[in-house]
């Protein structure tokens, strides 16, 4: 819904960028090249002369003597073998995916946390950063817009961390507005991208005496940014989902 979509700025171009994906007549205009085997980026449009880049983010993967760790998707994958290999699937043959909410069993602060999301976020973003001039190749004068998954659970800055994250348990802080985070924002604004979609669907806070509205989504025009960006201490992040 558009009163869930943040713009920054409230600008026409913002609002065009948004427009055109929102819009289904202006949809249809927008190409699929996702397939493996089709040339970058993942969608493109001739007639507005833009282009797309999907990438997925979260707060669990890390790296580790040069590979990369992510317990959780290594647990989707198994649980996703397990079904296959029971013969469920069979049972739906018309299925066209299968969505697996898995638990790695890892403490929360093992799990995920705020050093692992910046980490991964700066780790993907600056990999298909890396890949722009390809596009470009096979799309000269598009305007490039990377839309980012974000699947990374709210954070919130405490006044001192907690020894121990308890569910129910009471934190108090400021919430993470990771659209003004500084440490974040920075790895994608005055960069050869020029839009930047962030979808956030996951991140949620309850406060005590209200409750905290977050937008879903937000629209970034890269050549602008806030007057004021926030900044926080990586050592007092506490994960909203425990």
């Amino acid at each position: 819904e558009t009163e869930e979509i943040l713009l920054l700025p409230t600008s026409d171009q913002t609002k065009y960028i948004c427009q055109s994906l929102l819009d289904i007549e202006r949809w249809k205009n927008w190409i699929d090249s996702s397939a493996k085997d089709a040339p970058p980026p993942d969608f493109y449009n001739d007639s507005e002369r833009l282009m797309m880049e999907v990438m997925r983010v979260d707060d669990h993967g890390f790296k580790k003597k040069g590979k990369i760790i992510n317990p959780t998707y290594s647990k989707e994958h198994q649980l996703e073998h397990e079904l296959q290999d029971s013969g469920i699937m069979n049972i739906f043959p018309n299925a066209k995916s299968i969505i697996i909410n898995a638990d790695s069993c890892l403490p929360t602060e093992e799990d995920h946390n705020y050093k692992f999301y910046c980490s991964n976020f700066a780790r993907t973003v600056d990999d298909h950063k890396s890949k722009i001039d390809n596009y470009r190749i096979n799309h000269p004068g598009y305007k490039t817009i990377f839309f980012i998954f974000d699947e990374s659970s709210a954070y919130i800055e405490a006044d001192r961390k907690p020894e121990k994250i308890t569910l129910g348990g009471i934190v108090k802080g400021r919430p993470h507005l990771w659209f003004n985070d500084k440490r974040l924002i920075s790895t994608f604004t005055y960069s050869a991208i020029d839009y930047v979609i962030w979808y956030a669907p996951y991140k949620l806070f309850e406060k005590s005496n209200m409750h905290f509205e977050l937008p879903k989504a937000v629209v970034f025009d890269c050549n602008y940014t806030e007057p004021k960006l926030d900044q926080y201490d990586a050592e007092l992040m506490v994960s909203s989902e425990v």
